[in-house]
């Protein structure tokens, strides 16, 4: 809702109102995945095994991604596909992790080709403390 104010109304000042969405974390972390890794939305779409029109519905929000291409975008990126429609600093800390990037980038390379599977990264955890 947009308002439009005549000069020397009450109103005076107020110059106007929108009341607009922010973009979901989902749409917004998908785009910074996808560039992040030098690729465009319709490369990405590809590597994904989607159409480009299924991207675009996603990072323009239209539509949500079912749950099995969830699972290949956090496969394929290597990343936790909660992160994926999570807060975005925790989403930018596991975004910069070196040894995420560099795994996401064999991933990449290897579903580019068509060679291969795309496997998650099996990290270490430590040790729960009692």
């Amino acid at each position: 809702m947009k308002q439009r104010l005549v000069p020397g109304s009450l109103g005076e000042g107020v110059v106007s109102i929108s009341l607009e969405t922010a973009a979901s974390s989902f749409a917004v972390n998908l785009r910074r995945l996808i560039y992040f890794h030098h690729w465009s939305a319709r490369e990405a779409a590809k590597i994904i095994g989607v159409s480009e029109h299924a991207m675009s519905a996603w990072l323009t929000e239209k539509r949500k991604p079912g749950l099995d291409s969830i699972m290949r975008i956090a496969g394929l990126y290597d990343i936790d596909p909660r992160l994926l429609s999570g807060e975005p600093l925790a989403f930018a800390k596991e975004l910069a992790d070196p040894e995420r990037i560099e795994h996401a980038e064999a991933n990449i390379r290897h579903a580019a080709r068509g060679v291969g599977a795309v496997t998650p990264l099996r990290r270490k955890r430590a040790p729960k403390e009692v």
